[in-house]
C-alpha cells in the first residue's frame, strides 16, 4: 500500500478521461455489464480515478483551476487557466478536491495532528460546511464524489475497531452513511463504474464489489496505481524488483506488458495517453494505451510525487522543493505555479 502523505496533496483536476470497471477470474460472457465512467462530466463525478490515486491536488472546472498550494500550508486556491487572478479559498490544509455541481468537496485538516474531516464549500470559497467529521481513531484517507454520494476510505486505529477500516458511502449532506467493503478491508485506488466499485485491497490484490456492498469478487490481478480506462485496467506491477506498466481486460484476462522502461507511481491516464514516472531515471514519461511510442516529458528536475491530469495540462507536485509545476501533455511549456 502506498503511504498517504497528508500534507503533500493538492486538488483534483477534472480530466478528459474515460474510466471503466474491471472484472476477473470469470468468463466475459458471464460477467456483469459494466458501464464506462465518464469522469470529465463534472455534473456526475467530482474526481477521476487517476487523480484520486494521486491525492487529488488540482482540479479544473470551466475556466478556473483549483489547487492546493504547498507554498501556503496546502490551502486551496483558484486561478484562471492563464495563472491570473489567484485567490485563496479556505484556511485548512486540504486534499482530495472534488469539484461538482458548483461545490468543492475536500478532505481538510484544521490543525497539525487534527484528524481529517470532509468539508464542502462553494467554488468561490463561500459557505463552508462540515459534512462529516473524522476522529482521533477514525482517519478518513480519501473521498470521491459521484452524483449525490460521497465514497470515502477509512482507517480505524482504535483498539475496539468500533467502525472498522474500509470503504464507506453517504449522501453529500452526510446522511445515510453505510459500509461498502467488508469490515477491516484495506482499500485504495477506487474506480466507481456503474453499479460497481473496483479497488485495490489487502495485499495489493484487485477486487470488484457492488455499490450496495454485496458480492465482493477477486479479479486475480495484483498491483498498484490501478486506473480503469476504456475497456482496460492499467496498473503498475512489480516484476523482478522493478515496476512495469501493465494492462488487462475488464475481467482480469489478456494481461499485457506495456513498457520495458521501469515504471512507478505516480501514474495517470487521460486523452488516450498513459503518464508515469520511471523509478530508474525519475523522469516523467507517456505512452499510448497499447504501450507504443514511449516518450520522455521531463527529466530529474520534476521529481513528481503526485501527478494530476487536467484537460490539456499536467500538474506535478515536487515534495522536495514543495513547489507545484505545470506543463502541457507533450512536456512543453514547463513552469512553476506561483
Amino acid at each position: 500500500m502506498k503511504k498517504i502523505y497528508v500534507l503533500v496533496c493538492v486538488f483534483v483536476v477534472v480530466g478528459l478521461m474515460t474510466l471503466s470497471g474491471c472484472g476477473g477470474g470469470e468468463e466475459e460472457s458471464n460477467a456483469p455489464n459494466i458501464t464506462s465512467e465518464y469522469v470529465n462530466d463534472t455534473r456526475t463525478y467530482g474526481i477521476t480515478a487517476g487523480n484520486f490515486n494521486n491525492r487529488g491536488f488540482a482540479a479544473m472546472c470551466e475556466e478556473r483551476i483549483y489547487f492546493q498550494n504547498p507554498q501556503s500550508e496546502f490551502r486551496i486556491y483558484s486561478m484562471n487557466r492563464d495563472g491570473s487572478d489567484m485567490v485563496r479559498l479556505n484556511e485548512y490544509s486540504s486534499t482530495f478536491i472534488n469539484v461538482i455541481d458548483g461545490f468543492i468537496y475536500y478532505l481538510g485538516f484544521s490543525g497539525l495532528g487534527v484528524p481529517g474531516s470532509i468539508y464542502r464549500m462553494n467554488t468561490d470559497g463561500s459557505d463552508h460546511q462540515l459534512v462529516f467529521a473524522g476522529s482521533s481513531y477514525i482517519s478518513i484517507t480519501g473521498i470521491k464524489v459521484v452524483g449525490n454520494q460521497i465514497f470515502h476510505t477509512v482507517v480505524d486505529s482504535s483498539d475496539e475497531r468500533t467502525e472498522g477500516s474500509g470503504l464507506f458511502v453517504m449522501q453529500t449532506d452526510g446522511s445515510e452513511r453505510r459500509r461498502v467493503t467488508p469490515r477491516d478491508a484495506e482499500v485504495s485506488d477506487i474506480n466507481v463504474v456503474g453499479e460497481y466499485v473496483f479497488f485495490v485491497g489487502d495485499g495489493g490484490y484487485m477486487y470488484r464489489v457492488n455499490v450496495d456492498g454485496t458480492d465482493k469478487q477477486p479479479l486475480n490481478l495484483r498491483g498498484g496505481s490501478m486506473v480503469v480506462y476504456g475497456d482496460r485496467i492499467y496498473f503498475i506491477k512489480q516484476v523482478n524488483f522493478s515496476g512495469l506498466l501493465y494492462s488487462a481486460n475488464l475481467y482480469g484476462g489478456d494481461l499485457q506488458q506495456l513498457t520495458i522502461e521501469s515504471a512507478s507511481w505516480p501514474m495517470n491516464i487521460a486523452n488516450e495517453q498513459v503518464f508515469f514516472r520511471s523509478d530508474r531515471t525519475h523522469g516523467l514519461y507517456k505512452t499510448n494505451p497499447d504501450g507504443s511510442v514511449v516518450q520522455i516529458l521531463s527529466g530529474d528536475y520534476y521529481r513528481a510525487s503526485f501527478l494530476i491530469v487536467l484537460e490539456d495540462e499536467l500538474f506535478a507536485s515536487d515534495t522536495i522543493s514543495r513547489w507545484l509545476f505545470r506543463m502541457n501533455h507533450d512536456g512543453s511549456n514547463k513552469q512553476r505555479v506561483e
